[in-house]
């Protein structure tokens, strides 16, 4: 499902009015019923309840008196406020104000400091505030008036319902403007914004609906739109059947490297969700210091020693490259996940450098792994076969990049594009509503998952997905989009029965069988 910016809806608003003749009123008016029959749908005794509807200076004011009259109809008690006297408002958005004032709703208009604390003791009378004060179209900081507005009304205990976006919050960023309106409750037109599903944003809106104005679908459609929410159709389309008749080297053959002494837990998670992504056959290196475990503990993958440095981690020495990449030759290997419990220090940063400067089938590049283009960039990325997923978290993103992670937060989608196209990769930056891109711009946002996932270990449960997605030949940004859904689907299914605060990587990746089987519609056999 594609998502857009403010000023790419701005665009298809003109392009409908434009080039097919839908006009502004239609606009308006389809906008301002399909959100009245939201509401309705949302509350059945709307006709027992007392509206508020407060509706700013543009068109997003016009679409609250649209539903104004719709719900006045129903037999609601609706009182409107407005945020600037009558006589200011505008064409379609006026005409609407006067049909309100025909048929005897009342209008109370904000003027002055004083008519604000009047408007919000009426808000205390009601059951249902609706916001329409701003749309996706605020590009300011919200100051004034209207400031003491919207942090009196949140202070009001009644649901809010947003028309289009929550007041307050850029569409395109999904940043607060000085004050948002925090709604139960949001109705958005044609397409999500990205200010709803990117933070903070995401956490104002409540539960969204997309309503159909009547804009072309080749419009929203457009291939200039790039980035697109994931949903579990997108991934349905590409886990991979099995027919009957499958054997083990029909999925593919993945290798994973990493641990250490210290960190010899890492790539044991990352091999039991490899063991469940539906790879053929299942292979890990790991420093010879903790391989008799490793054995012992994944017994399902073919597991081989590499020579371990003093500090118990693996040893960049030229036995060892040579061992990892006549190990892929020789085993036909289809992908690599790399990096999990390496341990960060200058060795293992250059064995991992060795080894991407000279791999040519697809990795997926995790944890301490991605310290190998933080120091030595130039050598990995000489190597034009590369074919590389990386998963940073904000703090490996800001190393990578030399940004502070505050700056990466304010721009993580254009930030993931210009280093996806500058490095010729895909980039999955780790975080709540993960952003995932690919070299040309394609984007996708992963709105799976919990809180639950912020611990230790989850990431390395992620690699092994996403590598046995690739081993089995998805492309790079596929097996990023559906790995990222999958492990987040899996972890909503843990949380429905474990707390939140408890669930460990052996509740997600227990339940990555069951996440699959509902996302496919292939009925699991013990389920």
């Amino acid at each position: 499902m594609k998502i857009l910016t403010a000023e790419q809806m701005q665009k298809i608003d003109q392009m409908a009015m434009n080039d097919y003749s839908i006009s502004e009123s239609i606009l308006m008016e389809n906008a301002g019923i399909k959100s009245a029959i939201a509401i309705c749908e949302t509350y059945p005794d709307i006709a027992q309840k007392n509206i508020l509807i407060v509706c700013g200076p543009g068109n997003n004011g016009g679409d609250g008196f649209v539903i104004a009259r719709h719900l006045h109809n129903l037999g609601t008690s609706v009182t409107v406020i407005t945020t600037q006297p009558s006589s200011k408002y505008k064409g379609v958005t006026a005409e609407n104000l006067q049909i309100l004032k025909k048929m005897n709703v009342l209008v109370f208009e904000i003027t002055s400091e004083s008519s604000i604390y009047e408007a919000l003791n009426m808000a205390n009378f009601s059951d249902i505030i609706i916001d329409a004060i701003f749309g996706t179209g605020l590009s300011k900081h919200v100051d004034g008036l209207y400031l003491a507005l919207i942090n009196g009304l949140n202070s009001i205990p009644v649901p809010k319902i947003a028309i289009d976006i929550p007041s307050g919050i850029n569409g395109t960023t999904g940043l607060v403007m000085g004050a948002a309106i925090k709604a139960a409750m949001t109705v958005t037109f044609a397409a999500p914004k990205i200010g709803h599903v990117l933070d903070p944003g995401s956490q104002y809106i409540g539960k969204i609906y997309v309503a159909d104005i009547s804009i072309p679908k080749n419009l929203l459609n457009s291939d200039e739109f790039k980035v697109n929410i994931t949903t579990e159709e997108y991934v349905k389309e590409r886990l991979r059947p099995r027919p009957e008749n499958s054997n083990k080297g029909d999925f593919g053959r993945v290798l994973l490297i990493g641990g250490s002494k210290l960190y010899s837990g890492a790539p044991k998670i990352a091999c039991n969700a490899l063991l469940k992504s539906g790879a053929g056959i299942s292979y890990m290196m790991v420093p010879d210091a903790i391989l008799q475990q490793a054995q012992a503990y994944n017994t399902d993958a073919i597991i081989v020693g590499l020579k371990t440095a003093e500090d118990g981690h693996i040893s960049d020495c030229d036995d060892n490259i040579r061992a990892v990449l006549n190990f892929i030759n020789k085993n036909k290997i289809t992908a690599v996940g790399i990096g999990m419990g390496l341990s960060d220090n200058n060795e293992t940063a250059n064995f991992t450098a060795e080894i991407l400067s000279k791999l040519e089938v697809p990795v997926c590049l995790d944890a301490d792994g991605l310290w190998a283009i933080t120091k030595y960039a130039k050598k990995v990325f000489a190597n034009k076969n590369l074919k590389m997923v990386i998963t940073p978290h904000l703090k490996e993103m800001s190393k990578i990049i030399n940004m502070d992670i505050t700056g990466i937060l304010l721009n993580r989608i254009s930030i993931c594009n210009d280093f996806s196209r500058d490095k010729k990769c895909v980039t999955l930056l780790k975080g709540h509503r993960s952003v995932i891109c690919d070299e040309t711009g394609t984007t996708f946002v992963n709105t799976s998952g919990n809180a639950a996932l912020a611990k230790g270990g989850m990431g390395d449960a992620l690699t092994g997905l996403i590598a046995g997605f690739l081993g089995q030949g998805m492309t790079l940004l596929n097996a990023a989009v559906c790995g990222s859904y999958v492990h987040g689907k899996a972890a909503d299914l843990a949380v429905s029965e474990i707390f939140e605060y408890s669930l460990t990587t052996a509740d997600i990746i227990n339940q990555l069988p069951q996440a699959m089987s509902l996302i496919s519609g292939k009925k699991a056999k013990n389920s």
